[in-house]
């Protein structure tokens, strides 16, 4: 898994630059290609209709790109939300929540169904354990939470529905209303065991006596799930999730068999997360993820993920084929490659043990050959550069240790970057300054929430 998250941290590098506050450190040697030195300067990252880019004209369209970005997450824009919830817990933190409490608790209970009970014990001649066994179902249903909550004279009161609300006053006399609702067909799916345990005592024959509650957790999934926020019937929040699991069989899932399909969004204000797709499909086919950030009608960011797993006897053990894209601001797209990720993290694991350098630069050289990774601008079919790994070698006092590390490797004239050289605090400068600002705003806005 720490293989995996390496080489995703080399895929996110590249779309979104964030390594520049991490430059720094001692200057390796080289052993595999040319580090250069930037260039000299260009003119804002524009190709000029060429299909070429400099090494310095990237790094502006880079920057350039990625402020943009930044800039659509204006801290003002979420003034209204935090003043809000601010407001609401300042006002209704001290007001009488017995109802809701009382209800949430009668819920609970009628979810939960009595199967059996049996004692167990072990004796160990003057002293031992015995067991007392109580055997539940949880069936846990999200559409059996209904009711309609209003905090009114310093306390929640209740009434029936057949949703379930809560409502509150703003600081000018508008209602505010959390809603939650579900429909269509719901599946039951089993999420794991748990046990309770206490300790009763001590029985007539000093056996140390326990109490041991088992509880099945299932969930009953509605095939849709919609929440809401709104301020004097304004929208401000919604989420909303689209489950498919009607070829689910059983109650538990098997990746041989059985496949799913969810697809989701969440907004506030006039920002949006969507989740096209989240499906996996056995046989093969595997998984895909697709989802889109946008701020009003603009797309800030598009994802896509595929891989087909490798499953045997309903248990994953491997991915192949695995595919990233990643889109930004319609400026800026990254597409990534494995062929076998199982093959990659034991290739990375092998090089981790080696200290022979042409070993050590087969294990690499064999690594590359897995992977394809590409850096397009403007949403053009042209590769105008690439990441791979490269091997370095560290030398102190104590002696030199050979170590892999990620490279941006340009198309222009085939020179190469180490993540650190290229993402450079002089360079980037501005977008660093872009980014300690927008924390600054959001540290400010939220100094005084709860």
């Amino acid at each position: 898994m720490k293989k995996l998250i390496y080489l995703l941290a080399i895929i996110f590098a590249v779309s979104f630059t964030t390594t520049i506050t991490s430059c720094g450190g001692d200057d390796p040697t080289e052993e595999n290609g040319n580090t250069g030195n930037g260039g000299g300067s260009e003119n804002g990252g524009s190709d000029n209709g060429s299909g070429t880019m400099t090494p310095s004209q990237q790094k502006n369209k880079l920057e350039n790109t990625t402020i943009s970005f930044l800039e659509e997450f204006d801290a003002a824009n979420f003034e209204d939300v935090v003043d809000l919830a601010t407001y609401i817990s300042e006002v209704y933190s001290d007001y009488d929540y017995d109802a809701i409490e009382e209800w949430g608790a009668t819920c609970l209970e009628s979810m939960v169904d009595f199967i059996d009970t049996w004692t167990d014990t072990e004796d160990y001649g003057s002293w031992g354990y015995y067991y007392t066994y109580n055997q539940y179902n949880m069936l846990f249903k999200i559409s059996s939470f209904k009711g309609s909550f209003v905090a009114k004279s310093g306390r929640w009161k209740r009434t029936d529905a057949n949703y379930l609300s809560f409502t509150v006053k703003d600081e000018n006399g508008n209602d505010c209303v959390l809603k939650l609702t579900t429909s269509g067909k719901e599946k039951k799916v089993y999420v794991g065991d748990e046990e309770e345990w206490e300790w009763i005592g001590y029985d007539d024959n000093d056996f140390y006596e326990y109490n041991i509650d088992i509880y099945n957790n299932y969930i009953y999934i509605p095939a849709n799930i919609n929440i809401t926020i709104e301020r004097a019937g304004n929208r401000l929040a919604e989420v909303v999730i689209n489950t498919d699991l009607a070829s689910m069989a059983g109650e538990e899932f098997d990746l041989s068999r059985d496949k799913y399909n969810v697809s989701a969004t969440f907004k506030l204000n006039d920002y949006s997360v969507i989740m096209d797709k989240f499906k996996y499909t056995p046989a093969g086919d595997g998984s895909e993820i697709s989802y889109t950030i946008k701020h009003g009608n603009k797309n800030l960011l598009n994802m896509t993920m595929s891989s087909e797993l490798d499953v045997e006897n309903g248990e994953f053990y491997g991915a192949d084929n695995n595919n990233i894209s990643i889109n930004l601001m319609d400026a800026v797209q990254f597409k990534g490659f494995c062929s076998d990720v199982n093959r990659l993290i034991t290739l990375m694991d092998d090089a981790d043990e080696c200290d022979d350098e042409s070993e050590f630069k087969e294990y690499v050289r064999k690594m590359n050959n897995l992977i394809n990774i590409g850096l397009y601008y403007d949403k053009k079919n042209v590769k105008y550069a690439n990441v791979e790994l490269e091997a370095f070698i560290y030398e102190d006092y104590w002696g030199e240790e050979w170590y892999y590390t990620p490279v941006i490797v340009f198309d222009e004239d085939g020179t190469s970057y180490s993540f650190e050289e290229f993402f450079n605090e002089r360079d980037f400068r501005n977008l660093i300054r872009t980014l300690e600002r927008l924390m600054e705003d959001y540290e400010y806005l939220l100094e005084d929430a709860v």
